[in-house]
């Protein structure tokens, strides 16, 4: 058995090496270490999409300094996540604010040297200002620090943009931060060296602080992988699962129904339109819960049709059921909005389809062939 006080002999020399790599080269070689294609399995990774907004995820935990407006604390938010359907998200508004946000304890070592997370902030530019900070054993008697302390010896990339104005009666006047507008979000990479020797136990602080005049959109971050510089051993071939018999679930409500424009998200499948044999098109809508194994009516679609084609897109907030062509050839595009209910055109294809093939994939939505 291993504990953090007993390292193998063979990983204290790849220790060693690292470390003497790093004395001589300093963190630029960190960074390009840790980025490099083929990285090992990170340790973990938080999405934020295990609660429902606005609780936070176990062991996170928000606190707040000065808050003269009293704005809300760190909350996870389902509108404008990366990976859907949460992020957790700041308000900043229009006076002075101190907001944090602490990670759980997680292990930093000279195998896990840092963090990779996304990174979506709108703030008043040199006023309001975006830090992270590390609170190490190893550092300032565990208080929080600010990861570009030459006391910690880490780095933020991209960097910290501006230095927060010292007029406006901001918490954290005078020091570096990301300020103004990111541009939408921007993967972000974390390297906090001083902090894993002694291998130890950490806490990284988000920490979101206005100045006392002009509200501005907030700070987001998504997806917080741990990285890992540690490949685990191969996974044996797993044993193949025994063939599963066919279970019949609730019966659909329209009938028998064919042509009916089909399409999934990880929870509920949902459809809309088709025909029945000899019957009319139809514009029914519907979604199967296969935890309840039981189907809800939707709000119908703007137009009867059938031999359309559907996929459900993830972004944008909280994702949307798409529907493609139909009839006998349609540039038509309906768009179902899960969050309310509702339904609109979107834009039309350029040329009219019916039966195309349709997947999403990288964010975006794929249309082929057809007739």
């Amino acid at each position: 058995m291993r504990t953090e006080n007993s390292i193998p002999r063979k990983k204290i020399t790849r220790i060693a090496f690292k470390v003497l790599l790093i004395a001589l080269f300093g963190l630029p070689f960190l960074t390009a270490a840790s980025s490099a294609p083929g990285q090992c399995p990170p340790r973990g990774t938080e999405y934020f999409d295990g609660v429902t907004a606005p609780s936070l995820p176990t062991g996170w935990v928000a606190s707040q300094g000065v808050n003269v407006t009293g704005a809300p604390l760190w909350v996870t938010s389902n509108v404008g996540s990366h990976s859907w359907p949460n992020d957790a998200f700041s308000t900043a508004p229009d006076n002075i604010l101190d907001n944090r946000l602490d990670t759980p304890l997680f292990a930093a070592d000279p195998f896990a040297l840092g963090i990779s997370f996304w990174n979506n902030y709108n703030l008043e530019s040199g006023r309001d200002g975006a830090v992270l900070e590390i609170a190490s054993p190893n550092i300032n008697g565990g208080a929080f620090t600010d990861v570009t302390d030459p006391a910690v010896g880490g780095s933020v990339n991209p960097p910290y943009n501006s230095v927060i104005s010292s007029a406006f009666q901001s918490p954290i006047a005078g020091r570096m931060a990301w300020s103004g507008n990111s541009g939408g979000y921007v993967l972000t990479q974390v390297h906090y060296f001083n902090a894993v020797l002694p291998p130890s136990q950490i806490k990284l602080r988000f920490r979101l602080v206005t100045d006392n005049g002009g509200a501005s959109e907030g700070w987001r971050i998504d997806t917080l992988t741990f990285q890992s510089d540690e490949c685990p051993p191969p996974t044996p071939s797993p044993t193949p699962c025994p063939l599963q018999p066919w279970t019949q679930v609730a019966d659909y409500p329209a009938g028998l129904i064919s042509y009916s424009a089909m399409g999934a998200n990880s929870f509920f499948a949902y459809s809309a339109g088709g025909n029945a044999a000899l019957a009319a098109e139809t514009n029914a809508a519907y979604r199967y819960d296969p935890l309840a194994n039981s189907w809800t009516a939707l709000a119908p679609l703007p137009v009867a049709l059938t031999r359309a084609r559907g996929v459900y897109s993830f972004s944008p907030n909280q994702g949307a059921f798409f529907v493609f062509g139909g009839g006998s050839g349609s540039t038509a595009t309906y768009i179902y909005d899960v969050a309310t209910n509702t339904w609109s055109t979107g834009a039309p294809m350029p040329a009219p389809r019916y039966l195309p093939n349709v997947v999403y994939t990288g964010g975006k939505i794929f249309v082929m062939g057809g007739h």
